[in-house]
This record gives C-alpha cells, sequence and structure tokens, in this order.
C-alpha cells in the first residue's frame, strides 16, 4: 500500500474522530433498546475500509472498538453493555471488522454500481455482528445465563442468529449511508 497524503490523512483522522463523537455524545452512535445497544458508529469504519483499504478500516475499527470498551466502562446504558470491557468482546472484532470493510476497496474499486457497494456494506456487517455475538457468547456465557438471554441448551447459532434482524437494519442503514459517502469522498481523495 503507497503512503497515505497530508489530505487522506487528515480525512482518515476525521472518520476516527467521527467515531469518538459518535460513541461519546449519548445515544449518537449507541442506541439503546431493551437489553441490546444499535450502533451507527459502525458506518465511518465502513468508508474508512472502502477509501482507504484494510489498514484505514483497522485503525478506524480499532477507534472504534477502544471506544466501546471504554463506554462499557464509564457510561453503559443497556444491559449487556458492560460485557464490553472484554477487548476479545470489544476490540477484536471491531479491528476484523475494519479489515474486511477495507477488503472492499479493491474490489469494489473500478464497480460504480451503488448496489454492489451497499451490499458489500450489508454484508460487513453482518459479518461484525456474527463476530462480535459470538464473542460475547464464548467469553460471557455464564453472565448472558444470569440476564435470561441465553439458556443451558441455546447453541451459539440460535444467540447469534436471533442479532441477526438488528444487524440488518445496521447494515441497510450503514450500507446506504456508507456507499453514498464514499461516492462523494471517493473523488476527493485522489
Amino acid at each position: 500500500m503507497k503512503s497515505l497524503t497530508v489530505k487522506e490523512m487528515t480525512q482518515l483522522g476525521l472518520l476516527m474522530a467521527m467515531v469518538l463523537v459518535m460513541a461519546w455524545v449519548p445515544y449518537l452512535g449507541y442506541i439503546s433498546i431493551g437489553p441490546i445497544s444499535v450502533t451507527l458508529i459502525h458506518i465511518p469504519v465502513l468508508i474508512a475500509g472502502l477509501l482507504f483499504g484494510v489498514k484505514g478500516g483497522a485503525l478506524t475499527g480499532l477507534t472504534f472498538g477502544i471506544s466501546s470498551m471504554m463506554i462499557a466502562m464509564i457510561r453503559p446504558a443497556a444491559v449487556t453493555d458492560v460485557l464490553f470491557v472484554h477487548p476479545l468482546v470489544s476490540v477484536l472484532p471491531r479491528i476484523l471488522f475494519g479489515v474486511i470493510a477495507g477488503l472492499g476497496k479493491p474490489l469494489l474499486k473500478g464497480n460504480p454500481k451503488k448496489s454492489i457497494q451497499i451490499l458489500w456494506c450489508i454484508g460487513a456487517t453482518l459479518i461484525h455482528t456474527v463476530m462480535v455475538m459470538s464473542a460475547l457468547y464464548l467469553v460471557h456465557f455464564s453472565k448472558l445465563s444470569e440476564l435470561g438471554l441465553v439458556t443451558s441448551g441455546m447453541g451459539i447459532t440460535a444467540f447469534v442468529f436471533g442479532f441477526i434482524g438488528v444487524a440488518l437494519i445496521e447494515g441497510i442503514v450503514g450500507g446506504v449511508i456508507a456507499s453514498m459517502a464514499y461516492g462523494l469522498l471517493k473523488k476527493q481523495v485522489r
């Protein structure tokens, strides 16, 4: 990967700053609905991945993960938010999500179709949800049982796919917004 220009570093820094602002302003990046938080913070990660590739996506994903862990420590809103203090739940899946988003850059480079960009973003968001929910299940099964979110007979597949509806909404909203922003910003990045 070629080194970033000052303009590209600035744009990447602004996307990372957007993640932080969305994390720290209540109900901007995390919207608590019952025991879960719906997130919109993934949108800047998608944009960074599409614009700057794997490294840009991973850096923005790292920012997302660390801010998620900090919010879980300082200001948990939903019942399950405190479980995100563990870095295998909050940080690692978000870095991998940024990498996955960044893998879309070379695939979408010559493809002007918005539908392909949106589908890529939806797919990346669904994979992100599967990674986070799997990590939650594997790391915090006993705590999830105490909260009544899993039963002893419930497998990881049933638990993870219980959140796919939320992930689809996040993916569609994020995919449309990220695709529009990518279309506007890719002309300026060059």
